[in-house]
């Protein structure tokens, strides 16, 4: 491979001598460690070559959808770069802290014995690495663990992997509405912001949209699946009308809605106008069914009014009940659709 940043097995690692090792006076020559080649130190921070397998995920990632079929072709473009022109900047990890494996732990999720450091920024390029890696293995057995280069940055909270991680995503490329979603949920779930005003206020962003963005959890879980794989067409607006359906017409329409939007490739005004159209053609629907229809009047007084306004829906009113209709109401009631 053209600019390969794989080593052939036992080939040394060479220092720059221009480097200072983390922890050493300047003019002290870098030597590996540990499976990581250190590389210079700058104040509180220190940039090290990292074996891929040192690394693990940020557990507070501002991005999720890595396996929507849009986001797979990126990390293909990313290893197609790196390895033509190389590692042109270096990634943000942290150390992987007691605190910090805890909290992983207590997802569920497994954390490696060889895991050191916690990517900050670059899961992109270090999913990239290991896709290549994967490649190079497969044609070369025996390849060396590759190594990317990584600002250690110490002393973070879990507060800042977010926001960190955020900025830089913003930057780049920005994030989808279902990464702000499923990140936004889990920082607030885990009382890393008390409340959504406050994440609001950190990422300098409105209420309002939170609250728009949030709308993904309101949907249908098939409807969130539907926005995992296919992020770019379901933004917080397309949701939104997504939502509305639902509240109008059900989770089946929502569902049927949201179907359109994925095979369609919908744009946020065409949701909108397909959504109307839905609705009235629901509406002429019900207008056109001939229900059963029912209008009278016991001897004990009591006036009975029903009238089907839809297949499955049957509108009563009841006036002028007595105590002894309504404990029968009751009873009949209870035997028709008993409580679970």
């Amino acid at each position: 491979m053209k600019g390969s940043m794989f080593s052939a097995p036992g080939a040394a690692v060479t220092p720059n001598p221009d480097l200072v090792p983390f922890g050493a006076k300047p003019g002290q020559a870098a030597s590996p460690r540990n499976g990581t080649e250190v590389a210079t130190e700058i104040g509180d921070e220190a940039v090290l070559d990292l074996r891929i397998d040192t690394l693990i995920s940020n557990p507070y990632n501002s991005r999720h959808t890595y396996d929507s079929s849009e986001y797979q072709q990126n990390i293909i473009e990313m290893a197609e770069s790196l390895d033509h022109n190389g590692q042109l900047s270096p990634i943000l990890v942290t150390q992987l802290t007691d605190e910090l494996r805890e909290l992983i732990k207590l997802r569920g999720d497994e954390i490696s014995a060889a895991a050191q450091y916690v990517v900050i920024d670059g899961e992109t390029r270090l999913r990239a690495l290991r896709h290549s890696a994967k490649l190079e293995a497969t044609q070369n057995p025996g390849t060396r663990m590759p190594t990317i280069r990584a600002i250690v940055r110490l002393g973070l909270l879990p507060k800042d992997l977010y926001e960190l991680a955020f900025v830089a995503n913003e930057q780049r490329k920005g994030h989808n509405d279902v990464d702000r979603a499923i990140g936004w949920r889990r920082v607030l779930d885990e009382n890393v912001y008390k409340d959504a005003t406050d994440l609001a206020a950190a990422l300098g962003v409105s209420d309002t949209l939170i609250s728009l963005v949030m709308s993904f959890w309101q949907v249908p879980e098939e409807v969130r699946s539907f926005a995992k794989a296919c992020p770019s067409v379901f933004s917080a607006p397309t949701l939104g009308e997504i939502r509305n359906m639902q509240n109008q017409l059900g989770s089946d329409k929502a569902i049927e809605l949201a179907m359109a939007v994925m095979d369609r490739k919908l744009s946020q005004r065409a949701v909108k106008a397909e959504k109307t159209k839905m609705i009235s053609a629901h509406r002429a629907a019900a207008t056109r069914y001939q229900g059963y229809q029912y209008d009278g009047r016991g001897e004990n007084g009591l006036h009975v009014k029903a009238k089907e306004k839809s297949v499955g829906r049957i509108d009563i009113s009841l006036i002028g009940v007595s105590e002894d209709v309504r404990d029968k109401l009751a009873r009949f009631l209870e035997e028709l659709a008993p409580e679970h």
